[in-house]
């Protein structure tokens, strides 16, 4: 898939795809088959230029059928499997979306679906053209007397697989100038095309010709009462809530708890039942705000075999810290990755070893990695590990930071350096703008930024774009990131660049807090979202220091 980000967990855990071929269907099994057709169309009703349907049996693993649905929009998959599966669909400018399908013997499913359209951003300033073929971002829109947007750049490439980014709320789009597009190996996303003309590219964007927005997308089953209708909806309530990449996660209000809870009291059917405990723990476990009760009745409910997990797998691990109930849950997480396809599982395993280093069990953490690196040796998961382990003998807590001379962003004549730093702790921050999971902690940041600035708080961001001027309009946007800023003069992206290797990156978001005296007092899994004000709290406290405000650097 394309590529949105060099974050550690996501670089490490490499997504499975076979080869998508435009057929009616994949399946060639002379077993008794379960068969699902309808429709697949645009937010308008219509069929779409090309649209695709996937059948995969999470949403993460590779598809066991595909089709690409006819120019009037019909589609058919078909598989001799059962349990869960989820379906996935996308089209030519609408956002991939899925839903979920029971199979517990071989039968025939009808589902329609209308696809959902842009959801756009109040402005286009920020919109981004992004390259399947090529690194990072390779252009920015620039609006035009005329009310559309022209990105130009040059590529040697002879064909550009390209989307257009930071447009729509949901994810990306093909834009309104493409006239042929290629579908992505994994089926979840169509790239338009674009042939450079003497090295050169030029893509307009026409706002007027965008797609309205319709509201979310619409499954249809040929009956809305039934098992596959009732666990769509539960399924896609839990779609809806993630947050976007610039959004903090909500915590439940009490209400929302109580009805929920509710809900899963009054159920009579056991399916059903575990897909609301699974709803729950979703709602709660990652804010903070479940009930150690509840929680272990919902893994009571799911057990470990349950094939739920799969949409979930990051909460298995969580969950049973959050039942607090060491004892009974010991092998819990271990069962339940257990039964997981590879994918899943070095998913999995890496999560658990990210949680164990962010709250500083390293023995946990050697135990899942040395799991990781006998059943998967060369896995790039098990590599990057080690390498993170590793490196933590130098760049860690407690040790000094390296010494670092930075070129300013916003005025090369100024370093920024450990040298010349005058804040009572500062954040050095290594991000990027095509970095989801960084541009996801920018709230945190900034929420930290105002409240402690005030009080000897600096951040210098160091950013791995190979473009200047993407990153300068990133901060024109929503987020204005208002403290200091690097850059590599040569623009290298983190493979080559040598700040990287000297604070041994193995991917960003990376973060290291430092004090005045250059000790290292916190990494990245300490300070991750709601963590640096925890920590920033503390530092400052009445009883740490009555430090006033200092300046941090001696310009900028």
């Amino acid at each position: 898939m394309i590529r949105s980000c060099c974050c550690f967990l996501i670089a490490l855990v490499a997504s499975a795809v076979c080869v998508a071929q435009p057929a009616v269907s994949t399946s060639k099994s002379k077993k008794a088959i379960t068969e699902i057709t309808g429709k697949v169309l645009g937010y308008d009703g219509k069929p779409m230029p090309r649209a695709v349907v996937i059948l995969s049996p999470s949403p993460y693993d590779r598809y066991v059928d595909m089709a690409e649905a006819d120019r009037y929009g019909n589609y058919r998959l078909s598989t001799d499997g059962s349990g869960l599966f989820v379906i996935g669909t996308t089209g030519i400018n609408h956002p991939y979306v899925t839903s979920i399908l029971i199979i517990e013997k071989p039968r025939k499913v009808h589902l329609d679906i209308i696809l959902t359209s842009g959801g756009y951003r109040d402005t286009l300033d920020e919109a981004t053209v992004v390259a399947e073929n090529v690194k990072g971002a390779l252009g920015l829109f620039k609006k035009q007397l005329d009310g559309t947007y022209v990105a130009e750049f040059d590529s040697k490439e002879k064909s550009l697989q390209y989307v257009i980014s930071k447009v729509s709320k949901l994810g990306t789009i093909n834009g309104t100038q493409a006239g042929s597009f290629v579908l992505h190996d994994s089926g979840t996303i169509y790239f338009s095309i674009a042939t450079p003309s003497d090295g050169k590219v030029r893509i307009t964007l026409d706002p007027a010709k965008l797609p309205p927005y319709s509201g979310p997308a619409r499954f249809t089953f040929g009956d809305q009462k039934s098992l596959d209708a009732q666990l769509h909806a539960i399924y896609r309530a839990m779609e809806d809530r993630k947050p976007g990449p610039q959004q903090v996660p909500a915590k439940p209000t009490d209400s929302e708890i109580t009805e929920l809870i509710g809900r899963i009291r009054r159920e009579k059917g056991a399916e059903l039942k575990r897909m609301l405990w699974l709803d729950y723990l979703d709602l709660t476990v990652g804010v903070g705000a479940a009930d150690p009760t509840l929680v272990g009745q919902a893994l009571d409910a799911l057990t470990p075999t349950s094939e739920l997990w799969r949409l979930r797998f990051d909460l298995v691990d969580t969950a049973v810290s959050a039942a607090n109930k060491p004892a009974k849950y010991a092998s819990y997480v271990e069962s339940t990755i257990d039964g997981y396809s590879d994918t899943l599982k070095t998913a999995a395993i890496s999560g658990i070893i990210g949680n164990s280093l962010k709250n500083k069990n390293d023995a946990r953490a050697d135990t899942y990695l040395r799991k990781l690196a006998r059943e998967f040796p060369d896995h790039p998961a098990t590599k990057g590990w080690r390498k993170m382990m590793e490196r933590g003998k130098s760049v860690t807590q407690g040790k000094m930071v390296p010494a670092f001379a930075f070129n300013s962003f916003d005025d090369p004549k100024v370093i920024l350096s450990n040298a010349n730093v005058k804040a009572k702790v500062y954040l050095v921050d290594f991000w990027a703008t095509w970095c989801h999971p960084c541009i996801r902690q920018m709230p945190y940041l900034e929420q930290a930024y105002a409240k402690y600035r005030s009080k000897g708080f600096e951040i210098i961001s160091y950013s791995f774009d190979s473009n200047r001027d993407v990153v300068r309009q990133f901060r024109n946007g929503k987020i204005t990131m208002p403290w200091l800023h690097a850059i590599d003069p040569e623009l290298r992206e983190m493979e080559g660049d040598p700040v990287a290797k000297q604070f041994e990156l193995v991917g960003i978001p990376t973060a290291f807090l430092v004090n005045s005296d250059g000790k290292i007092l916190a990494t990245t899994f300490e300070l991750a979202n709601e963590g640096l004000e925890r920590v920033l709290a503390e530092i400052f406290s009445p009883s740490q220091s009555s430090q006033s405000s200092v300046d941090a650097f001696p310009s900028r």
